[in-house]
Formats: structure tokens, sequence, C-alpha cells
């Protein structure tokens, strides 16, 4: 069931508002969603503060709504809370916080989030330099949405690494990608999050 405003409008009214730039009514929903503790709506609420869709641009604002979002598990509110570290914009640079973040994301299973934690284990920011994870969380990125970037990674990366380290990325791949279908093991553990 759909969270429902007091008024009767529904969080797929605030989410058909908002993709058709009526952020007024948008921001009317999410708003007491947001207050109540829906991170979904917090999430929103931080993207319309952060980018001013129906109010004055605040990006301090939009950081505090992505991190209530963050902190109650949404994925769209760590997502952008962690380019928010990575950049450095309306926060203090923090690759590890952006990698743990990106990590986070990545398991829920979001292929963009997990190309980006695999570009943080390749260039060793936030995180240590790990060929061998950045070639699994490229592999998954591929296996569930292909893309160039996560291609071009992967074939970079294995000019890098030995025979034994492409089969090592490549099982475990599999172990994490079997714990998105079967369950059993932790994701966090079967993927070797940050």
């Amino acid at each position: 069931m759909l969270p429902i405003c007091s008024w009767g409008q529904s969080y797929s009214d605030g989410i058909t508002a908002h993709q058709n730039g009526d952020y007024e009514t948008a921001f009317d929903i999410f708003q007491p969603l947001a207050e109540n503790g829906d991170a979904a709506a917090q999430g929103i609420l931080g993207t319309m503060y952060y980018s001013g869709q129906g109010v004055p641009k605040n990006i301090p604002e939009g950081v505090s709504y992505y991190q209530l979002a963050a902190e109650n598990g949404d994925s769209y509110g760590m997502f952008n809370l962690a380019f928010m570290y990575r950049d450095g914009d309306g926060v203090p640079q923090d690759f590890t916080e952006a990698a743990r973040l990106f990590g986070q994301v990545a398991i829920a299973g979001l292929p963009r989030a997990q190309y980006l934690i695999g570009l943080a284990y390749a260039k060793g920011e936030g995180v240590q330099r790990d060929n061998i994870k950045a070639h699994m969380w490229w592999t998954l990125s591929q296996a569930i949405a292909p893309n160039d970037h996560a291609a071009r990674g992967l074939a970079a990366i294995e000019q890098e690494m030995t025979g034994v380290e492409i089969h090592t990325a490549k099982q475990f791949s599999i172990i994490c990608g079997n714990s998105f279908v079967q369950g059993g093991m932790s994701r966090q553990d079967a993927c070797q999050v940050p």
C-alpha cells in the first residue's frame, strides 16, 4: 500500500506531479510524508532542495534530506549523497564515505552504483585499490544492465590482471550475484562491500 497524505494524495501522485514539473504539488505531498519518516519522500525532497525545484535552492537542506533518506535506507538518497561526498559538493569531499554509500546502493542492485564502486576500487578512491573487486563489480553491472563504461573498465583492468586474478574476480561475481537471487549469505558479506 502506498503512503497517503492527510488530504488523500498518495506518494504516486507526488511522483506524477514531480515528473510533470508541478513541484509545488509534489512538495506539498512529499513534505508531510518526509516529516513522518518516509525515506523515499526524504530523498525526493533532497533533490528538490538541491536543485531548487519548487523551493529556493538550498544545498545544505538538500544534504540534510539526503542524509535522512540514507539513514532510513533509501537507495536514491544514498546514491545522491555518495556523489556529493565523492565530488565535495555541499559536503567536505570524502572518498571513503562515497565508497561506503556506493557500496550500499550497489548491493541493493543498482547497476550504476555497481559501476561506480568498481571505479572506486580501480582507482583506490576511498578503498584500497583492488583490481579483483573492481572487476567483480563491473561484471555485475554489465550482467544487470550492459553499459559501455563497465565494458571499457573490464577490458582495461584485465590488461593489468593475471589469468588467476580474472578467474577469482569472476568467481566472486558469481558468489555476489547469487546472493541477489538465492539469498543465504548476506549481500554485504557475499559482495565484500566497504
